[in-house]
């Protein structure tokens, strides 16, 4: 009988879920949204160019075989992506600014996890999660980021900052983003914990008795 109980409650326990871990997206890249390359030209729908000192458009995947020579390599998982999809020096200065938005609700957000890696050019340039500000970069590395605090409930944006002196080509290079957090309770599984939690409690005075 004692077991029964015990069993029971392992069970109510275990049906409750609570803040159980769990990976909301993992893999994405630049020029790849949904496990696949986009073609050269493609606009990149998951991340947005929101300022555009050169004018107006969308980020698009730039042609790799006109990527300067001092640029990371684009991968199977990975494109550049910028205001042009050729060659094209961008002669006016500014900070391009691009950016990914992401959901967080049903998750704990002080649990959040992203992390991932990038590589920009021109210069200056700088990552920011929310109000987080998190590592600097050249076109030449991949520099690996990972934020574990800035998040909150419902809607966060990373946002990705790229300095243009001029003339230079422009883009931006993000590669296998991944997002984890903990999700949070139905009130149902909260009641299931709650009665795990009571059958415990009678399991443990009935082995005292």
């Amino acid at each position: 009988m004692r077991t029964n109980f015990l069993l029971i409650a392992a069970f109510l326990m275990t049906a409750s879920g609570v803040l159980s871990a769990g990976t909301i997206f993992s893999g994405v890249g630049t020029g790849y949204p949904a496990g696949t390359l986009l073609t050269t030209g493609t606009a990149d729908p998951n991340f947005l160019l929101v300022a555009n000192p050169a004018g107006t458009g969308a980020a698009v995947v730039i042609n790799s075989a006109d990527l300067a020579g001092s640029w990371v390599p684009d991968s199977t998982t990975d494109s550049w992506i910028g205001p042009y999809s050729d060659g094209t020096q961008t002669t006016q200065t500014g900070t391009f600014v691009y950016q990914f938005t992401f959901d967080l609700t049903g998750y704990d957000p002080a649990s959040a996890v992203l992390s991932g890696s990038w590589a920009a050019s021109d210069g200056s340039n700088n990552i920011l999660n929310n109000t987080i500000l998190g590592p600097t970069t050249t076109p030449g590395t991949l520099t690996s980021f990972n934020f574990t605090t800035g998040f909150v409930s419902g809607l966060n944006t990373a946002t990705f900052f790229v300095s243009n002196f001029g003339p230079e080509q422009q883009g931006l290079l993000v590669n296998d983003l991944t997002l984890t957090a903990n999700s949070v309770p139905e009130p149902g599984s909260i009641a299931l914990m709650g009665l795990g939690l009571v059958a415990l409690g009678f399991a443990g005075r009935k082995l005292r008795s």
